[in-house]
Parts: C-alpha cells; sequence; structure tokens
C-alpha cells in the first residue's frame, strides 16, 4: 500500500492510494479456492473556494485479475465529483455525482454501469451542529436488468471536538 497528500496551493489539496496484493480467497460464483491479483488506485484534488466551500474531483481505477481467465475477474472505473456550497452563513448544500463501469471476464454478461448521487439540504443550528434534509439515488444498468435505489433521509452532523464529530441519519429505502 502507498498513499499520500499534498497541498499543491493555499487551497488546493491533491491525494492519491495504490495497494496491490496477491490473495488465495473462495470465488464468489464457483466456491473454489484461486489465487488472483488485487489492484486498487485512486487520484484526486479538492479546493475550497470559500470559507466552508469545497469542491473537488476523484478518480479510481481496480482490477481483479486471475491466472487461468475466470468469471469473476472485472475491471473497474469509476469518476466522482463532489461541491459543497453554503449560501447564506445558515443555509448551505452538500452533493456528489458518480458513475461507476464495471467490466467482467470477457465471456461474461454481467456489466454493470452504475450512477449515483445524492444532494443535501444543510442548516447551521449552532457553530457544532448541522442538520440534513437528503436525497440519494442509484441507477445500475445490466444485462439482466436495471434497477434505482431512491433514498430520501433526514440528520444531522454535530463536531464534538476538532478531530471528532457524530453524524446520525434516518431514512426510508425504496427499490425498484
Amino acid at each position: 500500500d502507498i498513499s499520500g497528500s499534498s497541498q499543491l496551493t493555499k487551497n488546493t489539496d491533491f491525494h492519491f492510494s495504490q495497494s496491490y496484493s496477491r490473495k488465495f480467497d473462495q470465488q464468489l460464483r464457483t466456491g473454489t479456492y484461486r489465487e488472483h491479483d488485487v489492484n486498487k488506485t485512486s487520484v484526486g484534488i479538492g479546493t475550497e473556494f470559500g470559507k466552508k466551500d469545497r469542491a473537488g474531483l476523484d478518480f479510481s481505477y481496480e482490477f481483479d485479475n486471475y491466472a487461468n481467465s475466470d468469471a469473476d475477474e472485472y475491471t473497474k472505473y469509476r469518476p466522482s465529483g463532489f461541491v459543497t456550497y453554503w449560501f447564506t452563513p445558515l443555509n448551505g448544500f452538500d452533493s456528489n455525482l458518480s458513475y461507476e463501469q464495471t467490466d467482467f471476464d470477457q465471456n461474461s454478461v454481467n456489466d454493470i454501469d452504475t450512477y449515483e448521487g445524492y444532494v443535501r439540504y444543510l442548516r447551521k443550528f449552532s457553530k457544532h451542529f448541522n442538520g440534513y434534509i437528503k436525497y440519494r439515488h442509484l441507477y445500475s444498468e445490466r444485462d439482466s436488468g436495471d434497477h434505482n435505489i431512491f433514498h430520501p433521509s433526514v440528520g444531522f452532523d454535530w463536531k464534538v471536538t476538532k478531530d471528532s464529530g457524530i453524524s446520525l441519519g434516518a431514512g426510508v429505502l425504496f427499490s425498484r
């Protein structure tokens, strides 16, 4: 594993991580034990453009490779972005949007394209306590059929100390 971060400018930071492992695991589909290589790489950049406003982009790449071609073998790409913006001192929003493409072994018909995002309305009640209303949506395209998840929720973020906090939410999950 290798990871790190660097401050590019006063308000912009860059982070990266790379992990590689050779595993001997039980396969999901066949139940047999086989050796395989797993690689995960991610990079991201974020910038602060206001007192509490941030935006950023991330990209991750992952693969699981077997010595002999296997149905559990895959390659995955995931670009994503986020924005947090306070339009008044007490009211803001936070959002995240991502796309994930998972390509399984070339003989597989189970490839998946997933679009996911959320938006949260933020309300500041005190210096250390925010409440929110959130809507999250996930849509997956598969050869076996499309899948939707609708997830509205409410909750709060409480910053207990400089380095710790509590975030709690409750919601309803609808699947179709």
